[in-house]
């Protein structure tokens, strides 16, 4: 079952999570704590416009996705739950039928070379890197902290939201993006 939320309160609630989330049980490590999952929105949205270049300089806009399913994963270098959860996306990636789903990693904050030097320490094979320094979409996306991700469903509507590193490739996860597919 699917619990769904708007995006108001998922972001009230995140707070709770990073409580939670430092309050583990004792003698648990945080890998033994099961990721959270993907959280379907009370009300699907039109997801933000995006129009930004990636690192090898190719520009991606929203249009340009329309008829896929496309997650939008916000992360930055100085985020230990983004490095861990950005291979995980690249395996997802390596694995979806490429005419049907995109993923897109946006980068919040960070230089090209600051990407880049981060990218050669992690698989990210597969991956769209998109780079916003200025951060102009973390307003409209409402990424008040990282990682957080959307999936947007063929219509450009938001229908999952995620705050929080997730194992991107798990089946249960995989399963929720499929069913946006159809």
């Amino acid at each position: 079952m699917v619990t769904r939320v708007s995006r108001r309160e998922l972001l009230k609630r995140s707070g709770a999570f990073a409580a939670c989330a430092l309050a583990l049980p004792c003698g648990a490590t945080a890998s033994d704590v099961a990721p959270p999952p993907l959280v379907a929105v009370a009300e699907p949205v039109e997801a933000p416009a995006i129009d930004l270049a990636d690192i090898e300089g190719n520009m991606h806009a929203t249009a340009d996705y329309r008829g896929k399913v496309v997650v939008v994963s916000f992360w930055a270098a100085w985020c230990a739950p983004c490095r861990r959860e950005l291979p995980s996306l690249a395996r997802l990636k390596r694995n979806l039928p490429f005419d049907r789903f995109a993923i897109l990693a946006i980068n919040l904050g960070d230089g090209p070379d600051r990407i880049r030097d981060f990218l050669s320490r992690i698989d990210h094979e597969g991956l769209v890197i998109v780079g916003d320094e200025r951060t102009v979409l973390a307003k409209p996306w409402n990424v008040y902290g990282l990682p957080v991700s959307y999936a947007v469903d063929p219509a450009g509507q938001i229908r999952f939201s995620a705050l929080g590193a997730l194992e991107w490739d798990a089946a249960t996860v995989r399963d929720q993006l499929f069913s946006l597919a159809v």
